[in-house]
């Protein structure tokens, strides 16, 4: 009789896996019974779209990501992310302003079906489902107009007791078990979305050297963390100390990373899905890497945005420095090192000042740019329409169709082995050059580039007896060359 039971139940477990596989239900089971639809499943090359329907808007969504009017359809968009070659979503669930693109229950999130239809978030995960679109949910982290205004205890302060900037709420307050995780919980239970994107979460700026609160509540918690006595009539003794007494820092730093890493354990427990952890700032990469096993199943999202990138020399010029994009990249890569990074490098309101268009082939630049300093994911990420910038969308197309082939399955070596500077100097932040390479078996892809505000300079292909070409295929004869003044060349030595 048992083994019948055995024998039944194996049965059982083998038609539902094959019902699961045919008609892509269901894809994985998970802890505690919970079940994975296939939108969550990440690709092994996240390129994703960061679709916020509402920034720079007061409750309309904002189509004009590709000229489409508001009643342009779930369908539709998928389609056309699709076609741009993106195979993520990165969606702005609901606003700070208390809009959502779903109707939440027992909530105080709005939603407008004049606008969205009968439930756009329902549509979108099934149109996500039957095209194969992988799906991130999320919000802009710690904003809450609504909680801000219900709740002014509960929000960030600086050292003085003024309140922070940008309207943040402290996380060590009872705002994210109250208002925070239940959305979460719905995006799950309801819609079966179980990968979520963090937009910028990061504490109030302390100007000394990383985030943090002086609430109430957070001087509460590290008292608790380490058994002080602090208190906000303190709280300048407790600024001091933390500025000047190396283990009060260490303490303070470590117990803000500590509820990073809670909000993110807790968001997985809800469906045991993916973390996109957005612009994560400098301050926290030490404290990463001291402990990687505990952001397991994270992204670290880098947005080149600042401290760098925004230099005198790419605000007065108005043009886009792609050796820019270049510092910040090698610079978080060399840092974070272990994790799925992906860029979000098409920020391009705040990218180095600049307000206006793009031309073509400076999107493709600044995808090099990424590459050359070891980024293989990315996003692209647009917050407004500040200042009427139009994205060049099928720019952005033909250097996923023209480039990512070239790169499939190579590594990042850093260091070329088959080209170098005419005069000698190597690739540094001050002739602010660019040259690194990825190999794929006996393949070679060099990267080379020059900032847009240096003299052109010559350079060397030292490849003999090996064939040169460009992206395009196309043999390249002549080893000696010079690279202008803002330009990216690719060259693939075999």
């Amino acid at each position: 009789m048992k083994h019948r039971v055995y024998v039944f139940l194996s049965m059982f477990l083998v038609a539902l896996v094959a019902a699961s596989a045919c008609y892509g239900e269901t894809i994985a089971v998970q802890d505690e019974n919970r079940s994975l639809r296939s939108f969550n499943i990440v690709p092994e090359l996240v390129r994703a779209i960061k679709y916020d329907q509402f920034t720079g808007y007061n409750i309309a969504p904002s189509d004009d990501y590709f000229g489409d009017d508001a009643n342009t359809t779930a369908e539709e968009k998928v389609r056309r992310w699709k076609e741009l070659g993106f195979n993520t979503v990165y969606l702005i669930a609901y606003t700070r302003h208390s809009l959502a693109c779903f109707p939440a229950s027992g909530s105080k999130l709005t939603y407008d079906a004049e606008i969205f239809g009968q439930d756009f978030l329902r549509e979108l995960t099934d149109e996500c489902e039957k095209q194969g679109m992988c799906l991130f949910a999320g919000t802009w982290m710690f904003r809450d107009d609504w909680a801000w205004e219900q709740h002014p205890e509960w929000r960030q302060k600086m050292s003085s007791q003024n309140d922070a900037s940008e309207g943040l709420m402290c996380p060590f307050s009872p705002y994210l078990e109250e208002y925070f995780y239940p959305v979460f919980e719905e995006l799950y239970d309801k819609y079966g979305i179980a990968n979520f994107f963090l937009q910028e979460m990061w504490f109030n700026w302390d100007g000394m050297g990383r985030s943090s609160s002086f609430s109430s509540y957070s001087v509460d918690a590290f008292n608790d963390y380490t058994g002080g006595d602090w208190s906000i009539e303190r709280i300048k003794d407790l600024e001091y100390a933390i500025a000047n007494d190396k283990t009060v820092r260490d303490q303070w730093y470590q117990m803000h990373f500590d509820k990073e890493v809670e909000i993110i354990d807790r968001l997985k427990a809800i469906g045991n899905g993916t973390i996109a952890w957005h612009n994560m700032r400098e301050a926290e990469w030490p404290y990463v890497m001291a402990a990687p096993e505990r952001l397991e199943n994270v992204f670290i999202n880098s947005m080149t945005l600042y401290p760098e990138i925004q230099i005198w020399d790419a605000k007065s010029t108005g043009d886009f420095d792609p050796f820019l994009m270049y510092k910040w990249t090698r610079k978080f890569t060399d840092a974070i090192d272990g994790f799925r990074s992906v860029l979000e490098y098409y920020n391009f309101v705040g990218y180095g000042g600049v307000a206006r268009n793009p031309e073509p082939q400076e999107y493709i630049n600044i995808y090099l740019a990424g590459r050359a300093g070891g980024i293989e994911e990315l996003v692209v990420e647009r917050d407004s329409p500040k200042n009427n910038l139009i994205i060049d969308w099928e720019a952005i197309a033909e250097s996923y169709r023209v480039y990512d082939p070239l790169f499939e399955d190579a590594e990042f070596i850093g260091a070329s082995r088959s080209a170098v500077w005419a005069d000698g100097k190597a690739s540094t932040n001050g002739n602010r050059r660019i040259l690194t390479s990825w190999v794929k078996g006996d393949t070679e892809i060099i990267i080379a580039g020059l900032s847009t505000y240096k003299k052109p300079v010559d350079m060397n292909l030292l490849a003999e007896g090996k064939t040169v070409t460009d992206e395009a295929g196309n043999i390249i004869e002549e080893r000696s060359f010079t690279l202008q003044s803002g330009e990216m060349r690719v060259f693939i030595v075999k």
